[in-house]
């Protein structure tokens, strides 16, 4: 089973795998953006022709199912690998109780889904597959080997300037993809940000948006401690908000 495929056949079940290209004219800047990709897209399109009959505490699809790597409030993250090659992942489950009951959760699973099915990025997480069975949705990501961005400065105390110079650097051009293709990710904040061998790498989509330069968006979200000043005070803001945020 390849994830070049446009679909592949486990146990019976069709997956699609959701890997993406984002186009680019003859100047070298991308074309297109998520927000017209997405615009008219439904929570149940995500999920069209991807449900599997098979669900258990072990085993779903092509994965194993390990350990859990952390718990959120309307999810887990468990360790996966791919049975048929071994390749580690991270697995994000979704109760569908979850769904019915919260719009909240409702709405921050499909905009995760919606941004992360087009964002192809070395320091932003990798959505390779979606799945559903009748209990849980699972998102089949990229794994991340490290640790937050907050318990790394905690155990460090500080960082030195060039310690901290390629790290910035790389959130800054990860924001920077971003904002080409339209995205805003709204929640950027050392909890979001795996480090691993002074490689950085942006999570969770659960606020982001699609807005194009210029846009503006007036939902109060993220965290205060980070946001820009507008977002709380009811102001009008655009994608600079995540500037302020790094």
């Amino acid at each position: 089973m390849s994830k070049d495929a446009g679909f592949s056949e486990v146990d019976g079940a069709k997956i699609i795998r959701h890997g993406s290209e984002i186009l680019a004219g003859a100047d070298g800047r991308q074309k297109g953006s998520l927000c017209g990709s997405f615009k008219e897209m439904t929570f149940d399109d995500c999920f069209r022709e991807q449900f599997i009959n098979f669900d258990s505490r072990k085993k779903v699809g092509d994965y194993a199912l390990g350990r859990i790597l952390g718990e959120g409030s309307f999810s887990k993250v468990r360790l996966g690998k791919r049975i048929s090659n071994g390749e580690k992942v991270a697995i994000k489950i979704i109760p569908k109780k979850t769904m019915m009951k919260q719009n909240e959760a409702r709405c921050r699973f499909l905009r995760e889904t919606k941004t992360l099915r087009l964002i192809t990025h070395k320091n932003i997480v990798r959505l390779y597959e979606m799945m559903e069975t009748s209990s849980n949705y699972y998102l089949v990501m990229s794994l991340q080997q490290g640790e937050c961005f907050k318990d790394y400065l905690r155990r460090r105390k500080c960082l030195s300037e060039t310690e901290a110079r390629p790290m910035v650097y790389q959130l800054g051009e990860a924001v920077s993809y971003l904002h080409a293709i339209s995205v805003v990710h709204r929640d950027l904040k050392p909890e979001n940000v795996i480090v691993s061998d002074k490689t950085v790498t942006i999570i969770d989509f659960g606020l982001s948006a699609c807005a194009r330069h210029g846009d503006v968006m007036r939902t109060q979200c993220g965290s205060p401690a980070y946001a820009a000043p507008e977002v709380f005070v009811g102001e009008p803001y655009t994608s600079s908000v995540d500037v302020w945020s790094l």
